[in-house]
C-alpha cells in the first residue's frame, strides 16, 4: 500500500532485511509491536482518506509538518507518533470548521 521496496521495511524499523524476513516467519518481536501498531494506524488513516494510487507519492513527498522530511523518512527516524498525529489533525475536518 505504501509502495515500499523489499528493503524499506527494514529501514523503517532500523533492522536488516533478513530480520524482517525472520519476523514474517516467527512474528514481530514484542519491542517492535508498538511501532508496528502505529504504522498500521498510519496506513488506516491514509487508506481511509486518499485514493490508493496516491499514497506512495504522498508518503515520499517532503512536508514541513515532518521537519522537511517525507512520511517514510520521519518514520525511519523514529517519529511515527508525530506522523500519525499530524495525519489525524490534517484529516480532522471538524477542527478546521
Amino acid at each position: 500500500m505504501l509502495g515500499v521496496s523489499r528493503t524499506e521495511p527494514g529501514r523503517l524499523f532500523g533492522v536488516r532485511r533478513q530480520a524482517i524476513e525472520q519476523w514474517q516467519a516467527r512474528g514481530v518481536p514484542g519491542e517492535r509491536q508498538e511501532k508496528l501498531a502505529t504504522l498500521g494506524a498510519i496506513a488506516d488513516q491514509l487508506t481511509a482518506k486518499l485514493k490508493p494510487d496516491r499514497i506512495p507519492g504522498v508518503v515520499r513527498r517532503p512536508a514541513a509538518a515532518y521537519g522537511g522530511r517525507s512520511i517514510i523518512e520521519a518514520i525511519a527516524a523514529g517519529h511515527e507518533r508525530l506522523v500519525l498525529q499530524e495525519l489525524r489533525d490534517a484529516f480532522d475536518w471538524g477542527a478546521s470548521a
